[in-house]
């Protein structure tokens, strides 16, 4: 079942046409797969061990996709380890607590990161730091480069086509300039999935990156004229008349101080609809800043945690200094926090999520021609319930042919690499917003075909023990079904590219 799935999985068979690096890292994690579970069933020996260690090589140096195959490697050899054995089920207990202790001291006590607050990289996420210089509550945000703020849908609507007012103190540990914040937004648009043939002289031709990617933005800025801070905060309003604002995502920029030695820091951020510029600094209802009275008026402020009261956890610093990838492997940890921040945030999981699923059954040409048909993945997204559906029974009968480690180590392989494929584009949104796609989950595709074969194995059992039709023609349908997709799927292609 799982190698007829695999070969009537048509964006798969489309990818693996082609000589390059996601053939390279599905190829060198199916076979780290393959290794690991004869080591979880079978136990050591030295050529097992060896085959590990060459197939994570291999991992490590085919694509980032395959480097999960790297934490997973000690989970492998602790299964392999401890099966059987009588101090099981201690011995699993002895690594939770380790890796509890191990997260503590991966994440700093010390140091938090202001909550809502955004950069590109880890070394620039801001840092929320306590002093008594503070104007509202006790905390600030210490600046380590350019850092950001979303806005949602609802702020974009109370504020398009309104003056709205800016402000906040700002001061810094030495004298310095800095340019004024500001708005950037815009349309994140999708590939266009294409369903119309495709004109002779465009046969091979796919969108570049200025098609793909992110509409170039509209940016609003507060001022023109730089800001001279001082080491005594200051605070600074502006005011102007918003344009509409009609994009999918829009973002505040906050520009760091000219002086790379010299720390800026902001508190008291608002934003309010209504024009404030000549009634000095609101007099906020609390210490979180997020509603108060500005120039005798009640305002909201729309700037979320503008004081900084409210902190995230980041990374300790002996992480941050020896770790220095880019986010699409080790995002800061506010980035991964920011589905919490779901209502700014939502263009892009909705959109990657959905680009991810439809790309992982049946995309072709790079991701950019869709299967023909109307609403031809909803029979996909039914389909992946119902085989999903048929795994989770199994599970509660537990008739599953895997055995219980086998089961586990496949399940957070293809957990983990979903969430690295989901999280890959965060942060992309404040330069150019990259939206994942499926075939970034194929080096777990071994995995994600034992998973979903077995739950259809499973349904295919509990029909006939419901129906008692013949075990036989229920696997029929299951045959013809999955050619069927496939012949879905050359036709699409042949609708495309050759019907003119």
């Amino acid at each position: 079942m799982v190698p007829l799935f695999l070969i009537t999985l048509p964006s798969l068979v489309d990818i693996m046409t082609a000589a390059n690096n996601d053939v390279a890292a599905a190829l060198a994690f199916s076979l780290f797969v393959w290794v690991s579970v004869a080591l979880i069933k079978r136990g050591f020996s030295v050529l097992r061990m060896l085959a590990l260690a060459a197939t994570l090589i291999a991992c490590v140096f085919t694509k980032s996709t395959a480097l999960m195959a790297v934490p997973l490697a000690p989970l492998v050899i602790l299964l392999a380890l401890f099966r059987g054995k009588k101090y099981e089920k201690i011995a699993w207990l002895v690594v939770l607590v380790s890796l509890v202790v191990g997260g503590v001291l991966v994440v700093s006590w010390r140091e938090g990161a202001p909550a809502f607050f955004y950069s590109i990289g880890v070394a620039t996420n801001p840092t929320r730091v306590t002093t008594p210089q503070a104007p509202v509550g006790e905390a600030v945000i210490l600046e380590n480069g350019r850092f950001f703020q979303l806005l949602s849908d609802s702020d974009r609507a109370q504020l398009a086509g309104q003056t709205a007012t800016f402000g906040a103190w700002i001061w810094s540990d030495a004298p310095t300039s800095i340019q004024p914040p500001g708005i950037r937004e815009a349309l994140v648009a999708l590939p266009a999935l294409a369903t119309s043939p495709a004109p002779t002289w465009e046969r091979v031709r796919f969108p570049g990156v200025r098609e793909r990617n992110l509409i170039p933005p509209t940016i609003i800025t507060f001022a023109t004229d730089t800001l001279a801070l001082t080491t005594t905060p200051q605070f600074y309003a502006f005011s102007l008349e918003m344009p509409p604002l009609g994009g999918d995502m829009s973002w505040f920029y906050f520009e760091p101080g000219w002086d790379a030695d010299v720390n800026v820091y902001w508190d008291g951020i608002v934003l309010a609809a209504g024009d404030f510029s000549d009634a000095g600094a609101p007099a906020f209802d609390d210490d979180r800043a997020q509603s108060g009275t500005w120039g005798g008026v009640r305002f909201s402020n729309l700037v979320r945690n503008g004081s900084a009261e409210v902190g995230w956890p980041v990374f300790s610093s002996w992480i941050s200094d020896v770790v220095d990838l880019p986010n699409r492997l080790v995002p800061s940890i506010s980035l991964l926090l920011s589905t919490i921040d779901y209502p700014a945030s939502s263009p892009y999981y909705f959109n990657s999520t959905s680009r991810i699923f439809r790309t992982f059954w049946a995309v072709f040409g790079w991701a950019n021609v869709a299967l023909f048909g109307q609403k031809p993945y909803r029979f996909f997204f039914i389909l992946t319930a119902v085989y999903l559906v048929g795994l989770v029974v199994g599970l509660i009968r537990k008739k599953l042919h895997l055995t219980p480690q086998v089961l586990f180590f496949l399940s957070i392989a293809v957990v983990l690499q979903v969430l690295l494929t989901l999280f890959r584009g965060v942060g992309s949104w404040f330069w150019l917003t990259y939206i994942p796609v499926g075939r970034y989950i194929y080096p777990t595709i071994l995995p994600v075909g034992i998973l979903l074969m077995s739950g259809a194995d499973q349904l295919i059992y509990l029909v006939n023990k419901i129906t008692r039709i013949p075990v036989r023609y229920l696997y029929g349908v299951f045959v013809i079904t999955h050619l069927g997709i496939m012949v879905w799927a050359i036709f699409s292609m042949w609708m495309f590219y050759y019907r003119l």
